[in-house]
């Protein structure tokens, strides 16, 4: 009802801001966060991209993989980001190994969490590893620890209660067999708050180029690993907010499916207006969206290309005029207008949605 009281086609894309102090959120139908200072706009961004961008996840242990940022390992040579490739002369899915990924969800009032995991090492070929995980509740640094085989990892607290997001990454590969991961409070709770772990995940990956990392925005096919096991791929590594939450960029496959989302629902072309002129003139003006060269604060590489088109002739002399008057001997007959918009972020378009037109009679 709050989205109807609005007005028709005023409410696209609602949004509810759930009224507490810590994480949380979901996309769908409406996109939810919630009002805390340090993960609102985190959860926000996420949740958001799914709606844009009309796509699923792509970290593990989900289960809604869809959209322009997943397809399957057996469409290595015809993947829907195939134009975005990095390399697209030698596409391969990238050596990784998910060793461990779990929503443990645990307050470790109750005891601490261990969980063992088995790494094949340089036995599988893989030379480096990274441990991710969220905790909450631990706000000093005497109040939590994560060890590896009783080593300690380096935690660093965020210094609040909200949920935070860790990563350990080492470039020394894991031994091959069975390893330990250990995480527990070091002190009780004083702010009323749980000590909670709340979700881990661990991958071992080959070295360059057989695993690309170095290059944070390589595009290729990452595996990524669903709560039931089975395999998907997806564009890029950790760079893509729809992939690592604490990243502020979308990969080029979801930035350019938002475009294609947007312009499936709206026209770049606002209104053609004829101007006030006198009675032997023709004043037309073309008013767009303000994208492109219209934008307040220009971005490189976008641009329109506009053409006049009267009695099914391209007027050459009008091309890239947005504003013109001519002679009502000249001005008279049947007008197509015709808008294109370019963007670097839109590398396909087979249902030509970056193209507009309008036809006008004088």
């Amino acid at each position: 009802s709050a989205c109807s009281a609005t007005g028709p086609f005023a409410c696209d894309y609602p949004v509810l801001i759930g009224n507490d102090d810590y994480y949380g959120g979901l996309g769908g139908a409406f996109t939810i966060s919630t009002k805390s200072v340090t993960s609102g706009s985190v959860v926000l961004r996420h949740e958001m991209g799914h709606n844009f961008a009309s796509v699923g996840e792509e970290y593990d242990g989900g289960s809604a993989y869809n959209g322009a940022n997943s397809d399957s390992v057996n469409n290595l040579n015809n993947l829907k980001w195939s134009h975005w490739l990095s390399e697209p002369q030698n596409p391969q899915i990238e050596q990784a190994n998910i060793l461990l990924q779990a929503y443990p969800w645990l307050d470790l009032a109750q005891g601490s969490y261990s969980v063992n995991f088995t790494a094949e090492g340089l036995n599988g070929g893989y030379t480096r590893w990274l441990l991710q995980f969220t905790a909450s509740g631990v706000e000093t640094q005497d109040s939590f620890e994560a060890t590896l085989d009783g080593v300690s990892l380096g935690w660093i607290t965020t210094g609040d209660l909200d949920r935070g997001f860790t990563d350990v990454f080492s470039e020394t590969p894991l031994a091959p067999g069975v390893h330990t991961l250990t995480f527990r409070q070091l002190s009780t709770p004083t702010s009323g708050n749980i000590r909670m772990i709340c979700n881990i995940n661990l991958h071992e990956y080959g070295p360059e180029p057989m695993f690309h990392m170095d290059d944070s925005t390589f595009i290729s096919a990452y595996p990524t690993y669903a709560s039931s096991g089975f395999r998907r791929v997806r564009p890029g590594n950790e760079f893509c907010l729809m992939r690592n939450m604490t990243s502020e960029i979308l990969c080029s496959a979801c930035k350019e499916s938002i475009w294609h989302q947007f312009l499936s629902r709206v026209s770049l072309i606002d209104s053609v207006v004829r101007l006030p002129s006198s009675d032997d003139l023709v004043s037309m003006q073309l008013n767009v969206i303000p994208v492109a060269q219209f934008r307040p604060i220009p971005i490189n590489n976008e641009q329109f290309i506009l053409q006049w088109m009267r009695n099914g002739i391209f007027q050459i002399n009008l091309n890239d005029l947005y504003q013109w008057t001519l002679p009502l001997s000249e001005a008279s007959g049947v007008w197509n207008v015709f808008l294109e918009f370019r963007t670097d972020e839109v590398r396909n378009d087979p249902s030509n949605l970056l193209q507009f037109t309008e036809e006008f009679t004088i």
